[in-house]
């Protein structure tokens, strides 16, 4: 399987494991899915579905830069963590603080917004490594 494929699914799968966690992480089922849809000033009447899909979207294009950063070497259970660890940093880096303080005036450095945020970017890349490194072995065999 292509290596930008086998990203691509492991954005959309490691996406959709964030989304259910976000989904029920509150007393009122897909509250946290209105802070992503927040992030890009989306948040409405309709924000838990907006923010899913949103998710799910940047889940794709994670999951293929993690897939062409991956192109070239092996894939060994190491680097797979310590690469998903690193994607996770950059899409904290750019969705919740970047575009999150810019555009949808939100801010990361209370303690609670500052530690979901953080660390639900990086259990959405070691996810991702995850499940490339588990792709990777069933392409093998």
């Amino acid at each position: 399987m292509n290596t930008w494929r086998m990203g691509l699914l492991s954005g959309i799968l490691a996406a959709a494991i964030i989304a259910g966690l976000k989904f029920v992480s509150t007393s009122l089922p897909g509250r946290d899915l209105h802070g992503v849809a927040g992030w890009f000033a989306l948040d409405g009447s309709s924000g838990s579905f907006i923010g899913f899909i949103l998710l799910l979207l940047l889940g794709c294009i994670f999951g293929l830069l993690f897939g062409i950063v991956q192109q070239r070497s092996s894939a060994t259970l190491p680097r797979m963590l310590a690469l998903g660890l690193l994607i996770g940093l950059v899409f904290w880096l750019i969705v919740p603080v970047l575009i999150g303080t810019f555009v949808g005036h939100q801010s990361v450095l209370t303690v609670g917004s500052f530690l979901s945020s953080f660390v639900l970017s990086l259990v959405f890349g070691e996810l991702i490594g995850v499940i490339y490194f588990q792709n990777s072995l069933r392409a093998r065999a």
